[in-house]
């Protein structure tokens, strides 16, 4: 039928366009709205014959392998940050089991990360599951991997998958709070007592122990799993190159001041009132801070000292060339239940570069390590930082911070995930 539209469209005049397009939204199952030109509708129609196409092969792929997993749309495949969603899909594809990750890019509405790895536009998502269901062999297990922080899926949404043979693996990724996540917060909240109220998840991933503590109060502990955040360890794990400095950092290396460094999002729960005063005490200390302004109010709270560079937002591929160049890397949060409750991806990459860390007092998941020193105040930020630039070429310290990296990647946080679900 769509071919027969596609060809109707070639021939077509402009005011036949508009009875054919109605036909179109209707048999894909899109809104009205997603329209344009005449020449945009054939191109609309080229992409969806492509991705159907495109869809049809990683369900037939999933099939031989018996699983495949869905994220749908809650954060753009495309950003500088790669965060959890992003390396769960890079790692559970590698492992063979086909990953549609769902994204908003209508200028790219559909690519193969690796043969295993689908991204596929939001407008397609429902698409996608029609196909599933149509297609799937009934021995494939398809689950949707929810983040306790998607905005959009329902309740309602859950139970109808729940009812056409979908699993559900629900990712309590960070405390539910609106400074992480203010989108649809009533949502959020509402959906996380349903899932576990209800025991709709399949398996429950938690991302640090005071989360894990309280799903288990509600779930059996086999469906609950501790998958704390983890390290690409080949990605991170790089030397300094002295002819390969970033030009944007090119002359703060020149200055031979020892660089103290942040990367992540420059968010609300960031202390920069700490990072403020400690720059402001030490003159003699450079401090980097990279990532993107969360709110696009954090950054406006960085203090204009000449000591002080924010970066802006760095690619993933190119972070570890900045990274590398610090001599001290921090995780200065607030105090309080989001500095608790959240595991830091930095931690590991940070254990990966071989960098002493040095973090504020409520990090619970930092004091699991040997390597991390913790800072109670500003004073203790300033000692522990002086005594991680002693630690920097200390063997026995750079042993140990690399063995806990070895031991927190992400192919080993994915195996556990797989064999769970087996």
């Amino acid at each position: 039928m769509l071919n027969k539209i596609k060809k109707i469209c070639e021939k077509a005049c402009p005011s036949v366009y508009y009875r054919v397009q109605k036909t179109y939204w209707h048999i894909l199952g899109l809104p009205h709205t997603v329209s344009g030109t005449y020449t945009n509708f054939k191109k609309q129609i080229s992409d969806y014959l492509k991705i159907q196409k495109n869809i049809r092969s990683i369900i037939s792929r999933a099939n031989q392998t018996g699983h495949m997993v869905i994220y749908p749309y809650n954060i753009n495949w495309n950003v500088a940050l790669y965060q959890r969603p992003h390396h769960f899909a890079n790692f559970i594809s590698q492992k063979g089991i086909p990953f549609v990750f769902v994204t908003d890019d209508k200028l790219n509405p559909f690519f193969w990360v690796n043969q295993n790895l689908l991204v596929i536009d939001e407008s397609y998502y429902n698409h996608l599951l029609k196909s599933i269901g149509k297609h799937k062999k009934n021995k494939l297990k398809t689950f949707l991997l929810l983040p306790s922080t998607n905005p959009f899926i329902t309740t309602d949404d859950i139970l109808k998958l729940k009812n056409d043979g979908f699993g559900l693996i629900y990712d309590y990724i960070d405390k539910i709070d609106e400074e992480i996540s203010p989108q649809n917060i009533d949502l959020q909240l509402r959906r996380h007592k349903d899932i576990l109220n209800m025991g709709l998840a399949d398996l429950v991933l938690c991302v640090s122990d005071l989360l894990y503590k309280e799903a288990l109060e509600y779930m059996p502990p086999e469906k609950v799993l501790l998958i704390e955040n983890a390290v690409d360890y080949n990605h991170f794990h790089i030397s300094r190159d002295p002819n390969n400095v970033p030009s944007r950092l090119k002359s703060i290396v020149e200055q031979k001041k020892p660089i103290i460094g942040y990367y992540g999002a420059i968010a609300p729960w960031i202390d920069i009132d700490l990072i403020n005063e400690v720059a402001s005490r030490r003159k003699d200390w450079n401090f980097v801070l990279i990532g993107p302004d969360y709110d696009g109010q954090t950054t406006k709270k960085i203090k204009k000292l000449q000591n002080i560079h924010y970066l802006g937002p760095v690619d993933y591929q190119e972070l570890p060339n900045y990274a590398i160049w610090f001599d001290v890397a921090t995780i200065p949060f607030k105090r309080g239940e989001i500095a608790k409750t959240t595991s830091p991806i930095k931690l590991y990459e940070y254990m990966a570069l071989n960098k002493p860390i040095v973090s504020t007092a409520d990090m619970d998941e930092c004091k699991k390590y040997r390597s991390p020193l913790i800072a109670h105040d500003t004073n203790d930020f300033i000692l522990q930082i002086e005594r991680a630039l002693q630690l920097k070429d200390d063997p026995e310290y750079l042993r140990l911070v690399d063995e806990e990296a070895r031991r927190n990647t992400w192919e080993a946080r994915v195996e556990r995930i797989i064999q769970a679900l087996r």
